[in-house]
């Protein structure tokens, strides 16, 4: 049978192992990652093999030639340019003569093959897609099937509220040569995000089979080490050409004249290649070391990998560590958890390599030097940098100026040089100094910067993208704890990055080979003059102001000493309307408030509203993008019912269009929607999927239920000063009040809670959750939301914590929490037997 490898990745997140050799022919068990491909496909049958080159490719066509020496025939087909893999694959129409597999060249696998085309045949399928299990999901693209196999629908590279199975796409595929007709010739194209959403579209006989066995995406270079630790525990069966035995009690491979001395000691088992010398006094586990390796007396060797001709001296202490071939580490070095040596290094004696550091190949280290890396990778990181409030942590210890640098340069690298990004802070001075390391990071790249300095988040939003910028980024301390920092990231629209944006921006961050610019190409920093002016301008037009001014509106606005102190007022004097203002100053210590200090100030807007007699009391969040209300009477509208009251005054005033409801808001927000003949539109939960719903034609307004609310005729994303302005103006025009309309609404009982879930188990949580419910009551929309008669509930990954968040509403707070209650005992029950 025929089968094609695709073998032109540039394995970025490998680097430095991959700088001069192409990902495929990184060794695994001292064996290249294609050659143990290879000989699965020859296993099972495949003998005909097509490689698809790149990267490279010499190195790969150099190793196996015309496959002979492998025992298959190799034939190669490097395309002109970058095509994508299906764009890629398209090359070998005229070659593919029958059945044929398409199978990446950088995975290692066990697979039944044979089974999996037997059940391709069987299905007449057009093509097959070969479908694994796995812990974690969240990298990859799940797939959907029926009972018979057939895909109903699959979504590439998820964020945990899409996380539906643990069900994923292995990128290896089964296809018959009619396949060909979709694939286009000399043009791009990706199998997942573009050939089958097309098959689906033309109702194409489309299959997913579930393969057991091991399978592994060599992606990065912790799954790289695994690998190894795998393939020794037995998890695996690899080729490894050396001779089995035992020591202490642990399988040892040793290669052709490799000895074990008699003083030496395994905590693990270990794979020596051919001719590699130890000395005595060693300890050794869990660690594969090359051909012509060399290890000194006295050292200890756990869980590393030492690819070939390399060595180290005596006393020598390697921990988790990659070394990569060529490279000589000297007597008495450390190296802590998670380090790679590039190839052809030298290492002086005494030197320590701090953990995650990474030397680029043909590099020296002096002897005695502390090596660490610009940006101390901490384990807050070590999963992803973004989390569900763009990137947070502990202001100068996990946020610090030197990671702030890296990021800009790492967003820089991304827009690319003579692109324009605007920055903008809250008043904290570790605001202030993290922004400014982020435009060092970002003109070293040569973007141009646009410094808002200190600015409400709403303002940066709207001028984002209004003059070409490429994005924005503000920079605060956490609203909920003073430790904390957050960097909020925007697009040219002003709303959050998608993930994929993200996704791109964590990958050049981590890789470490960002593109700085020339010493004449730095880019400038400027101060754009009229910003707060053009808000103004087009916050207005977008308003009745005549019936504000007519109707004497008399309000409290708390601003919680936030940069919306530095706008809204003069908003406010424009429309007329009378302020008694609270907390209207910059103050850097307060950016943050404790749930009892914002409880304190809640009742403090309330007192002041009935003591003023006004008409209704404001409190901003520390960016002006949420707000909390209190009505004309003094009572605080809690922000579920917020969402209520303002989407019946737009119902009330008679506007048509669809308005956007997040997965986790009342029952009643559809009800009041369809009343007034409004539309109402499922969106997920976090900010960015409802801003990027928010940008859908006809949308009229959204909300988050948490204080967040989003009238797209002005801009796509929350705005707390607008949203205050455009509920005046609603109550003006109909002639009532927020006290009239909210006094008619019930409060939602909404209750939550958070269940512990090690993050390797949510995949599997979610695929039980979405097979133990009936499709005809659930909404796979963000998490899996189950709809009774009366209420509902919400199962929701969390995105940033070993937890699922349950969220539900029923008539009474006593069932909500009756419902949690049993469907966490059943997620418990399901974690114990997993």
């Amino acid at each position: 049978m025929q089968s094609i490898i695709l073998a032109g990745g540039f394995g970025t997140r490998l680097r430095p192992l991959t700088i001069a050799t192409p990902k495929p022919m990184i060794d695994v068990a001292n064996k290249p990652i294609m050659e143990h491909v290879v000989n699965l496909l020859k296993e099972n049958g495949f003998t005909d093999i097509t490689s698809l080159l790149y990267y490279h490719p010499d190195t790969i066509k150099n190793y196996f030639s015309d496959g002979r020496k492998f025992g298959i025939k190799m034939s190669y087909s490097k395309p002109a340019a970058d095509l994508g893999t299906a764009g890629a694959a398209g090359t070998c129409r005229g070659k593919m003569k029958g059945t044929f597999l398409v199978i990446s060249g950088d995975v290692i696998c066990g697979f039944d093959l044979k089974k999996a085309v037997a059940f391709h045949k069987k299905r007449k399928a057009l093509a097959t897609i070969i479908l694994t299990r796995v812990e974690d999901p969240l990298q990859y693209g799940i797939v959907i099937t029926k009972k018979d196999g057939r895909i109903s629908s699959f979504l590439e590279k998820p964020t945990w509220g899409e996380v539906f199975s643990d069900t994923i796409n292995t990128g290896t595929y089964i296809f018959e040569p009619e396949i060909f007709k979709y694939l286009p010739e000399g043009r791009e194209m990706d199998f997942s995000k573009n050939l089958f959403p097309l098959l689906l579209e033309n109702k194409e006989r489309l299959f997913g089979h579930i393969c057991p066995g091991y399978w592994k995406d060599v992606g990065n270079l912790t799954e790289y080490r695994n690998s190894h630790y795998d393939a020794m525990a037995g998890k695996i069966k690899l080729s490894i050409n050396a001779r089995k035995t035992e020591r202490n009690g642990f399988p040892v491979w040793l290669g052709k004249n490799t000895a074990l001395p008699e003083k030496i000691r395994f905590d693990g088992p270990a794979i020596f290649g051919d001719n590699v010398t130890i000395e005595e006094g060693t300890t050794i586990g869990d660690s594969c070391f090359g051909n012509g390796c060399r290890i000194g007396k006295h050292s200890k060797i756990s869980r590393s990998v030492l690819q070939k001709n390399s060595g180290c001296g005596h006393h020598c202490d390697i921990k988790e560590t990659i070394v990569g071939f060529g490279t000589d580490i000297a007597e008495n070095v450390k190296s802590a958890p998670g380090a790679v040596i590039g190839n052809d290094c030298a290492i002086g004696a005494g030197a320590s390599l701090n953990a995650h550091i990474k030397v680029w190949p043909q590099k020296t280290v002096e002897a005695g030097a502390f090596v660490n890396s610009s940006v101390i990778w901490s384990d807050r990181f070590s999963r992803n940098l973004f989390g569900s409030h763009g990137i947070n942590g502990l202001a100068n210890i996990e946020i610090t100026p030197e990671f702030a640098t890296r990021l800009g340069a790492a967003l820089g690298d991304k827009v690319g040089k003579g692109s324009y990004v605007l920055t903008s802070r809250d008043a904290n001075q570790n605001s202030r100094m993290i922004k400014r390391s982020i435009i060092a990071g970002l003109i070293s790249t040569g973007v141009k910067v646009g410094d808002l300095r200190t600015m409400p988040i709403p303002v940066v939003r709207y001028e984002s993208g209004k003059e070409g910028e490429a994005g924005g980024i503000h920079v605060r301390m956490s609203p909920f704890d003073s430790r904390i920092i957050d960097i909020l990231f925007f697009d040219e629209s002003g709303c959050e990055l998608s993930p994929a944006k993200q996704k791109a921006i964590e990958q050049t961050f981590f890789k470490d080979d960002i593109s700085r610019a020339g010493i004449d190409e730095v880019g400038d920093i400027m101060l754009p003059p009229r910003a707060s002016e053009y808000y103004r301008e087009g916050f207005l037009s977008n308003l009745n102001d005549s019936a504000i001014r007519k109707k004497s509106v008399k309000i409290v606005c708390d601003y919680a000493f936030s940069p919306a102190s530095l706008i809204f007022p003069s908003i406010l004097g424009r429309l007329k309307i009378e302020t008694i203002s609270l907390n209207g100053v910059l103050h850097p210590q307060r950016t943050s408030k404790t749930h009892e200090e914002f409880e304190q100030s809640t009742e403090t807007v309330a007192n002041v509203v009935k003591s003023v007699k006004a008409d209704l009391g404001v409190m901003f969040d520390v960016g002006g993008e949420k707000i909390f209300l209190v009505d004309g009477k003094g009572r605080r509208i809690h922000s579920q019912k917020a969402l209520l009251t303002v989407l019946t005054l737009i119902g009330m005033s008679e506007k048509k269009g669809t308005v956007c409801l997040p997965v986790n808001c009342s029952i009643q927000a559809k009800k009041i929607a369809r009343k007034y003949g409004l539309e109402p539109l499922s969106s997920g939960a976090t900010p960015q999927r409802l801003m990027s719903a928010c940008q859908q034609k006809n949308i009229i307004f959204g909300a988050d239920g948490k204080g967040g609310f989003i009238f797209p005729e002005f801009q796509p994303s929350f705005d707390g000063m607008f949203s205050v302005c455009k509920i005046i103006e609603l109550c003006s025009e109909l002639g009532v009040t927020l006290a009239d309309v909210a006094g008619k609404i019930k409060d939602p009982e909404i209750s939550e809670r958070s269940v512990y879930c090690p993050w390797e188990k949510k995949g599997l949580l979610m695929r039980k959750l979405s097979e133990a419910f009936p499709a005809a009551k659930t909404e796979l929309v963000d998490g899996i939301k189950v709809i009774e008669r009366n209420s509902w509930i919400l199962f929701m990954p969390s995105s940033d914590r070993a937890a699922f968040n349950l969220s539900c509403e029923a008539p009474t707070k006593k069932a909500a929490l009756g419902i949690i209650a049993k469907h966490a005992a059943t997620i418990k029950k399901w974690l114990k037997q997993a």
